[in-house]
């Protein structure tokens, strides 16, 4: 009897603790089906707790905790885990949700991570996640949040609805980009380097005299970039990203068309780079938009740096 009593002590004692340590979570704006936004809450809820849970134990993450099935959600996030392991600090988070064509996006969920690899007596790293959702609330998206004054300027700069819609999936982009980084997901980088896009990494960045560039040309450059990117990924576990500009602009003759340009700077253990990324959108198929042209420029010395950026007019030169 005595024996009975003490197992449902410390099986109430471990209930009581799990519940203790759950991280509640409340949207109060943004979904308005209550189920919907009951399943979101949960999700968040569980990813967090779960995380936590992991941290202290220093084990890999248990999804059926998360509520999580979808196989490409589970690989995104053990990439992330594998070199960015993080917990949320706060006991309750209270959010907005947005609504996308995907479905919603909760943004700027605050987590503490530490890099693999860093010393126990080092501060943790402090970054923002954006979860999205499909329109049944079924989780979709774990990425790192662009700083949210960066987001806000993109999005208040919209000047028509379909250019939100335009503007957000750039950002959706972005964050998928930054991510990436962390992630160490080379895959990633060579599915967006692939055979269709134009790749510039000159300092100019200028195009071609005939806005072409032979093939074989073009594939050397992209394999080097590959190359730089596998030895980085190689040589450190702790990533650190930083993007500290960025600038969207719509040709005023091709409504289709926009120039994306960002500032970025990783570092990896002792490599560092740093300069000016710029993408050329073309959104003449909504649901399925195109990058044709990347280009990577490098920080250079110049006194009015600006003016050497690869910008939309690099591409049409009449706008």
């Amino acid at each position: 009897m005595k024996k009975t009593v003490s197992l449902l002590l410390v099986a109430l004692l471990a209930s009581l603790q799990m519940r203790a340590n759950n991280i509640p979570v409340t949207i109060i704006d943004g979904v308005s089906d209550s189920l919907v936004k009951a399943r979101m809450e949960s999700v968040i809820s569980g990813i967090l707790t779960e995380a936590n849970a992991a941290q202290t134990v220093g084990r890999r993450l248990d999804f059926s905790a998360m509520g999580i099935s979808d196989s490409n959600i589970k690989e995104s996030l053990e990439m992330l885990w594998e070199y960015m392991p993080f917990k949320c600090v706060d006991e309750e988070i209270v959010c907005r949700a947005i609504t996308t064509s995907q479905g919603y996006q909760v943004r700027n969920i605050p987590l503490s991570m530490k890099p693999t690899g860093k010393r126990e007596s080092d501060e943790d790293d402090y970054h923002e996640v954006t979860i999205g959702f499909d329109r049944q609330g079924n989780v979709e998206s774990f990425l790192l949040s662009i700083p949210d004054s960066l987001y806000l300027k993109i999005v208040n700069d919209r000047t028509e609805q379909d250019d939100l819609h335009h503007r957000l999936t750039m950002i959706d982009f972005l964050e998928r980009y930054y991510t990436a980084f962390y992630q160490k997901d080379l895959h990633f980088f060579e599915q967006v380097l692939n055979e269709d896009v134009l790749f510039l990494t000159n300092e100019t960045a200028d195009l071609p005299d005939d806005g072409t560039s032979g093939s074989q040309k073009q594939s050397n450059k992209k394999q080097s970039f590959l190359r730089k990117l596998r030895q980085v990924f190689r040589h450190n576990n702790q990533m650190n990203v930083v993007i500290d500009e960025i600038e969207v602009e719509r040709s005023p003759v091709k409504p289709n068309i926009y120039g994306l340009r960002l500032h970025l700077a990783w570092t990896n253990g002792l490599y560092h780079d740093s300069g000016h990324y710029f993408f050329l959108w073309d959104f003449k198929e909504e649901n399925a938009p195109v990058i044709h042209i990347i280009a990577w420029q490098p920080d250079t010395e110049s006194e009015d740096p600006l003016e050497e950026i690869f910008s939309l007019p690099h591409c049409f030169p009449d706008i």
